[in-house]
């Protein structure tokens, strides 16, 4: 695995873990909300499967997340960094690409869609409207800050970053999804794999029920018995079913 450094269109610079397998085909990981390319280790094992099965990974930070350049985290940016990264990707000569996103990141990977993409695998999926309290994640006097300013700090325990600044219009976002026109535009195949556990992940599994409709006809819902949102326990799992529907949509 080597450390790399892009450049978006926004003249920030993005930090990414490359590892090279040799192969024309490469697995781009985008990371759950205020995540980074690690998402505490979970990431670094899923990539390590990829690599091993003779995919090049990339894993990267959002700006204003992990050790990429800081910036106060909005809609639309996300994306556009995941825009950079497939570009970076493209002129190192991969010609097969697949998306991994979980979470917030699967979001991401969704409404980066674009031909260039053969498939695409997501976790614990937001593919629709989702209507979250906020009040149940951030504490009082942060939802207070948040509506005072229009902005909120929230602390990171990690060693690349101590806090991630977000701003109002991105957690106004998810209550804002229309869910056709987000999957209906996706033409290549997509697994989804969700968990049975936790409030959140059955919400999120049931939002992706509904809109399986709108996905290509090849596309599945996958199932982890036990699993929750956060999938501590599944990395091998998420590897195994991964691999075999990237090797299946790029063959």
């Amino acid at each position: 695995m080597v450390k790399i450094f892009i450049k978006n269109n926004r003249g920030f610079i993005i930090a990414a873990n490359h590892w090279f397998a040799g192969s024309e085909s490469i697995i781009i990981m985008s990371a759950g909300f205020t995540g980074d390319k690690s998402m505490e280790g979970r990431f670094d094992k899923i990539a390590e499967k990829f690599c091993e099965s003779g995919y090049g990974v990339i894993a990267y930070d959002y700006c204003g997340c992990g050790e990429s350049d800081d910036e106060i985290l909005m809609p639309g940016n996300a994306v556009q960094d995941l825009y950079s990264v497939i570009a970076y990707a493209k002129n190192r000569g991969y010609s097969n690409i697949g998306l991994y996103g979980q979470s917030y990141g699967s979001l991401i990977s969704l409404r980066a869609y674009s031909k260039d993409i053969g498939s695409i695998v997501l976790a614990g999926a937001i593919t629709g409207t989702v209507k979250y309290d906020w009040n149940k994640y951030y504490s009082e006097k942060q939802v207070e800050e948040l509506n005072r300013t229009g902005y909120m700090i929230i602390k990171k325990n990690s060693k690349t970053r101590d806090v991630v600044i977000i701003n109002r219009e991105l957690l106004d976002d998810f209550d804002q999804i229309d869910q056709e026109s987000l999957l209906s535009k996706v033409k290549c195949p997509v697994l989804i794999i969700h968990g049975d556990k936790g409030e959140e992940e059955i919400m999120l599994l049931k939002i992706t029920q509904r809109g399986i409709r709108f996905l290509p006809r090849e596309s599945r819902i996958e199932i982890i018995e036990g699993a929750d949102h956060k999938f501590n326990e599944s990395s091998n799992e998420i590897a195994k079913l991964a691999i075999k529907w990237f090797r299946n949509s790029f063959s």
